[in-house]
C-alpha cells in the first residue's frame, strides 16, 4: 500500500462523509463467529478492527491511484520506497540497440528437409 502522513483509521475519519467511499460492502464472515471485541468503523461491524481492513485499505488505494487523498500521501517515503513504475538503472545504462540490429537477416537460401517414416 501506498504509504501514508496519517493512519488509514484517520484517513477514513477525514474522508468519510465526502463521498468519496464506494457503497459498503459486508463482512463476508457469519456475525456469530466475529470477535465482539473488535470492531471496524468502516464496516459498521464486530469481528476486525478498522486498521487491519484489507476492504478499506484496498479502496483507499484506489483512490489514491486515481489521484484523490494526495494530502495524505508521505511523499518522503514514497520517494525512497523502490517502484514498479521506474525504469531500472541497469536498464538505463545499457548500449542501445538500433532496431535493424534486432530484426531477422535477409534469407539468403534454403534448405528443404524430409523427415518421418512410412505412415
Amino acid at each position: 500500500m501506498t504509504p501514508l502522513r496519517i493512519s488509514v483509521a484517520d484517513v477514513f475519519l477525514e474522508i468519510e462523509d465526502k463521498n468519496l467511499l464506494p457503497k459498503l460492502v459486508l463482512m463476508r464472515s457469519e456475525p456469530g463467529r466475529r470477535d465482539k471485541n473488535r470492531y471496524c468503523e468502516y464496516h459498521r461491524e464486530h469481528g476486525h478492527e478498522m486498521i487491519e481492513c484489507k476492504i478499506l485499505k484496498a479502496e483507499l488505494e484506489k483512490l489514491i491511484k486515481r489521484g484523490y487523498l494526495k494530502e495524505f500521501v508521505d511523499k518522503e517515503t514514497q520517494r525512497d520506497a523502490p517502484s514498479h513504475n521506474r525504469r531500472s538503472p541497469l536498464l538505463d545504462n545499457r548500449p542501445k540497440v538500433k532496431r535493424e540490429q534486432l530484426e531477422s537477416p535477409p534469407v539468403t537460401g534454403w534448405i528443404n528437409t524430409i523427415s518421418g517414416g512410412i505412415a
